[in-house]
């Protein structure tokens, strides 16, 4: 049995749904979790080593009071994220999505990241400005796209439910490069990424001029101990 397993992958899965905050036995799961995928995509990428976790059990308890979790973001590249992804998630929507833009991140880090664990959007109504503010009193950045995918895999994993399925959030730490939004309105430079799995069918990019009042919209960041 390769360490990849699905055997292997439902095992650890279900020791993290229980609350396993051992640095070393998150670093496990992931590490699992990310090859899983990659296997699954045949890209022939070379297997990923996650380090143990930057954070000790108290400080992951302590993110867990608010509502926080891990996520190992090893930075792949988009072509072999999109593969990971669509892999082990496959919709025609998101294969749709993924293939109709490409991305600029406004900051490279590969590594451990905390995030909001609830899967519906945080900081519902806040506006671009006001969370990037609050973002920066908070030590934390805007998320970016890659790391919000492997939060919905992992949320996918563990709660059988994708991140975002009532409403959409702001990534500020991604904007496009070009692209077409579900509507075929073209993306512009200056657009920041805002995504959605509200249609069930598959992950949702929109522009912020295609949202409308009554829709649910908040915002996504992610914190770290070291920028590389």
């Amino acid at each position: 049995m390769s360490a990849e397993s699905p055997e292997t992958l439902i095992r650890l899965t279900k020791e993290y749904k229980e609350g396993n905050f051992n640095p070393k036995q998150v670093a496990g799961f992931w590490q699992t979790a990310i090859n899983f995928a990659l296997e699954l995509s045949r890209t022939d990428y070379p297997k990923i080593v996650v380090p143990v976790c930057d954070r000790s059990e108290d400080e992951l308890l302590e993110l867990k009071s608010q509502d926080r979790c891990m996520v190992y973001n090893p930075n792949l590249p988009l072509e072999i994220l999109t593969k990971a992804f669509l892999s082990s998630q496959p919709h025609t929507a998101t294969y749709r999505m993924l293939h109709m833009a490409e991305f600029r991140d406004q900051f490279y880090h590969a590594g451990w990241v905390d995030v909001e664990a609830g899967l519906d959007s945080p900081y519902p109504g806040y506006s671009e400005p006001k969370l990037q503010d609050l973002f920066v009193s908070q030590g934390r950045a805007g998320q970016r796209f890659s790391t919000y995918l492997w939060f919905a895999y992992v949320s996918k994993l563990v709660s059988q439910h994708y991140p975002d399925e009532t409403g959409f959030s702001r990534l500020l730490g991604t904007n496009f490069k070009y692209g077409w939004d579900k509507e075929g309105q073209r993306l512009e430079e200056k657009d920041f990424v805002i995504v959605s799995f509200k249609q069930r069918e598959g992950l949702t990019i929109v522009k912020p001029a295609a949202l409308k009042k009554k829709d649910f919209v908040g915002g996504r960041s992610e914190g770290f101990k070291n920028i590389s």
